[in-house]
């Protein structure tokens, strides 16, 4: 148990890094009075979440790490679709 616990920590540290970029950015649009924006990003965020977790947990059997993989990359996909709607 604690062997997977620290696998996840590892992996999902870099998504830490990405959720405090992506609070700053819905802050800034919430400043703004777009609401709805970061609610829609987090939205698609989760979907992608979801389809990858069972993508690299089932199919490629990574266990923990993909499931911190998937986070990682689910942050990406929210940080991003914030930041081109940013500009």
């Amino acid at each position: 148990m604690t062997k997977h616990a620290q696998e996840y920590i590892n992996v999902y540290i870099a998504a830490l890094l990405i959720l405090s970029l992506i609070d700053a950015q819905r802050r800034f649009l919430n400043m703004l009075g777009k609401n709805e924006v970061p609610m829609y990003c987090q939205f698609v965020g989760i979907c992608v979440h979801l389809i990858l977790c069972n993508v690299f947990v089932s199919y490629m059997e990574m266990g923990m790490l993909g499931v911190g993989l998937a986070s990682i990359i689910s942050n990406l996909v929210i940080f991003v679709s914030l930041l081109i709607y940013s500009s």
